[in-house]
C-alpha cells in the first residue's frame, strides 16, 4: 500500500505543473480519498475504493468509464475531487509496475525485511519535507458537493477526518531524525518527478486537453 505522504506529494507535484484549474483542497482530499479505507489488498472494502476487479491493481478504465458523464458536467470543485481520485489509483498502478525501478543505495549488511522497512521510512520522510508547507495551501476541510456516481461509497467526513488526522499526526514530524538511508532524497526526488511527467502525458491524451506546465509558489525550492 503506498503510504499517503506520496499521495499528497504527488499532488503537489501534479498541482505544481498545471494551468489547468483545479480546486487545490479539492484535490487534495480526492487525491486521499481512496485511503479512507486500509486493510490488506483482499478487503473487499479495500477492493471497492480502489476499483480493483482482477488481482491488485485498480481498473482505470473502469473508473473513468463509471466517473466520466458525471465529470464533464461536474463543477470545479467535483472534477478536482475526481482528478485527484484518478491520480491516487494511477499512482497506485504505477508504482506496482514501476516500483522496482528506484534506484536504491547499497546495504549489504540489511536482510531483505530491513530494507523494505528502512525503504518506507526514507519515502515517508523525504515525503513530509517536501509537503510541509505544500500542506498549508490546503484550506480547512469542507467538502459540501453532490454525491458522485461511481464514488458513492466514499464519506466526505471519512475524507475530512482522514485528512484532519494527517494533520495533527504531522506535528510529530522530526526533520532530523537519523535513518538508515536506502534510497537518498535526490533518487527519490527525480523519480517522484519522471512519474508526475508519465501522469501529465496520460491526463492530456485521455481528457483531450493541453496542460501546460509551470510553477507556483509552494512547489518552488
Amino acid at each position: 500500500m503506498v503510504d499517503i505522504t506520496s499521495h499528497i506529494n504527488f499532488a503537489r507535484l501534479l498541482l505544481g505543473k498545471t494551468k489547468d484549474k483545479f480546486d487545490l483542497t479539492s484535490y487534495v482530499l480526492g487525491a486521499i480519498a481512496p485511503d479512507v479505507v486500509s486493510g490488506p489488498t483482499n478487503d473487499s472494502a479495500y477492493r471497492l475504493h480502489h476499483f480493483i476487479l482482477g488481482e491488485t491493481n485498480p481498473d482505470l478504465a473502469f473508473f473513468l468509464e463509471t466517473t466520466r458523464t458525471f465529470r464533464e458536467k461536474s463543477n470545479v470543485s467535483e472534477r478536482s475531487f475526481i482528478d485527484g481520485y484518478y491520480a491516487h489509483l494511477w499512482l497506485d498502478n504505477y508504482l506496482r509496475n514501476y516500483g522496482e525501478d528506484i534506484r536504491m543505495v547499497n546495504q549489504p549488511s540489511l536482510t531483505s525485511k530491513q530494507i523494505k522497512t528502512f525503504f518506507k521510512q526514507n519515502i515517508r520522510h523525504y515525503n513530509m519535507i517536501a509537503i510541509k508547507d505544500f500542506i498549508t495551501e490546503v484550506r480547512t476541510p469542507t467538502l459540501k458537493m453532490r454525491e458522485i456516481p461511481g464514488l458513492d461509497m466514499i464519506s466526505f467526513d471519512m475524507v475530512t477526518k482522514l485528512w484532519n488526522q494527517f494533520v495533527e499526526s504531522f506535528k510529530k514530524f522530526n526533520e532530523a531524525e537519523a535513518m538508515t538511508i536506502i534510497i537518498t532524497r535526490e533518487q527519490h526526488e527525480r523519480f517522484l518527478e519522471q512519474t508526475a511527467k508519465e501522469f501529465i502525458k496520460t491526463y492530456n491524451t485521455i481528457f483531450q486537453t493541453s496542460v501546460e506546465w509551470s510553477v507556483p509558489n509552494y512547489c518552488r525550492k
